[in-house]
């Protein structure tokens, strides 16, 4: 399973379950998930300034509005990639 699939696949969960968990532990998560294989993509240090940047503005967006953006990111990235 390779790490968009990953992703795609807690995105889905977090969309499920969205009311019960806050934007902040999902985010602490996937920057976990990066940290551990981040030797094998680049782009950690993007993961951690939005994680940062949500950080600061969490009052004025909304979690699944966050998300979405990551989500949209991360296709794009992986487009770059190939």
């Amino acid at each position: 399973m390779g790490v968009i699939e990953i992703i795609s696949a807690i995105f889905r969960i977090y969309r499920r379950f969205f009311n019960y968990i806050g934007a902040s532990p999902f985010i602490s998560a996937i920057s976990q998930l990066y940290r551990r294989i981040s030797i094998y993509i680049g782009d950690f240090p993007i993961i951690s300034a939005i994680s940062q940047l949500y950080r600061r503005i969490s009052i004025y967006i909304s979690d699944s509005s966050f998300i979405s953006a990551i989500s949209q990111l991360y296709r794009l990235t992986d487009k770059s990639r190939q």
